[in-house]
């Protein structure tokens, strides 16, 4: 039997069942489909308000940001004769900065692990 016998049998038994299906059937007419773009179906009428609130969404992130940064100047500020102590004493630039990220680091790990907390309890 050759390959194209195989094939051209395959294919048969695979489309008799549906030929038996749609016996009688107009099957091909009754099916219709409108594509429409993604951002069409979820945003539809409220495009606007959508991006009015990712703009407020986005200034008050910023002002977090803002706000966040001018409390870890004031924190160095007001820690400045330590870390001009830390120096006097043979610390270099090096672990000056270690020292500094290691704090923030610490609260950043903090702030995500409860944000994170928060999102699951108001997700669940």
């Amino acid at each position: 039997m050759s390959k194209f016998a195989c094939q051209s049998g395959l294919t048969n038994m695979l489309q008799e069942p549906y030929h038996e299906a749609t016996k009688g059937d107009d099957v091909h007419s009754t099916i219709s489909a409108t594509v429409l773009p993604f951002r069409d179906i979820i945003l539809n009428e409220h495009s606007k308000s959508s991006l009015l609130l990712f703009a407020g969404a986005l200034i008050l992130f910023l002002i977090a940001s803002l706000n966040i940064m001018s409390l870890f100047v004031a924190k160095y500020y007001a820690q400045q004769r330590i870390f001009l102590i830390h120096h006097a004493l043979g610390a270099n630039t090096r672990h000056l900065l270690v020292l500094i990220f290691s704090e923030v680091f610490f609260m950043m790990l903090c702030a995500t692990g409860s944000s994170l907390i928060f999102a699951a309890w108001g997700v669940g």
